[in-house]
Parts: structure tokens; C-alpha cells; sequence
């Protein structure tokens, strides 16, 4: 694959992640906020990473449980509060149908009720999005280090 298994030098393209083939071995992880403008900054973010491929976006709950199952990704990161299902529906559907699928939890909300909803429906994780980004990378990262 083009650029090889080594985190993409910052001259480099973020097309990059487009080119590398679905069977390597980067995580594979969908996007799902009904934000749009934090859609693409949470991909931003992931582009650099040569052991991440950002495969899919997700605005909503039922649209994250549709597209989750056509592209099979590793890793979902699953706003809680969204229109037409929430995250924690939509996680609960996800994991019926493909259970080794890790899904982290993001939200605005502070409570721990929240976090322990989500991790009631099987997410491995939960970020409330008052975090550092620093956090959020860290937690991908590890369970991208436990995958490859």
C-alpha cells in the first residue's frame, strides 16, 4: 500500500488513508454525531495516523446501524444524543448483528449515567466531548495498538 504501515509524514496528502487497501491492517472506524462540523474534525484528526482509516460517517442513529453493517468497521465512535435512534440504540443494534465491533461513546453530556448507558448497550468506552482531544486519541489508539 502507498505510504506502508508507518504514521504518514505531515508533507504528505491525507488521501493517503484512501488509498490503503480495506484488508491491511489500520483500524477501521465510523464516525457517527449529528454534527456534522465534528464529524470532520473527529476525522481530522484520525487522518494523520497511517494505523487508522476514517472509512465512514454516520449522522444519525439509524443511519450509523445501516452503515455500520455495510462497512463492517472495527471501531465506532457513537455520539449518544442524535436524531431518529440514539447512540445507545443504535450501539445495542450494532453489537446483535456484529458483536466484536468496539464501539466508545461520545458525549456533550456530563452525567455518569450517561457513560454507563452506553456501556450497558456494550461500548468499551465513553469520551464526553468537554475532554481533552488528546483523550479520545489516546483511547483509539490503544485499541488500534490491541488489533494490529
Amino acid at each position: 500500500a502507498a505510504g506502508g504501515p508507518q504514521r504518514a509524514a505531515d508533507s504528505e496528502p491525507p488521501r493517503q488513508i484512501e488509498s490503503r487497501p480495506a484488508s491491511g491492517s489500520a483500524l477501521r472506524i465510523l464516525i457517527v454525531d449529528d454534527h456534522p462540523a465534528l464529524r470532520s474534525v473527529l476525522a481530522g484528526m484520525l487522518t494523520p495516523y497511517a494505523e487508522i482509516e476514517v472509512v465512514g460517517e454516520a449522522g444519525d442513529g439509524a443511519e450509523a446501524v445501516n452503515t455500520a453493517l455495510q462497512l463492517c468497521p472495527d471501531v465506532i465512535l457513537m455520539d449518544v444524543s442524535m436524531p431518529h435512534l440514539n447512540g445507545i440504540e443504535a450501539t445495542r443494534r450494532i453489537l446483535t448483528a456484529m458483536p466484536e465491533t468496539r464501539i466508545i461513546g461520545i458525549s456533550l453530556h456530563e452525567t455518569e449515567s450517561m457513560a454507563q448507558a452506553m456501556r450497558e448497550a456494550g461500548a468499551v468506552d465513553f469520551f464526553r466531548k468537554s475532554e481533552a482531544a488528546s483523550v479520545l486519541m489516546d483511547k483509539i489508539l490503544r485499541l488500534a495498538k490491541r488489533s494490529i
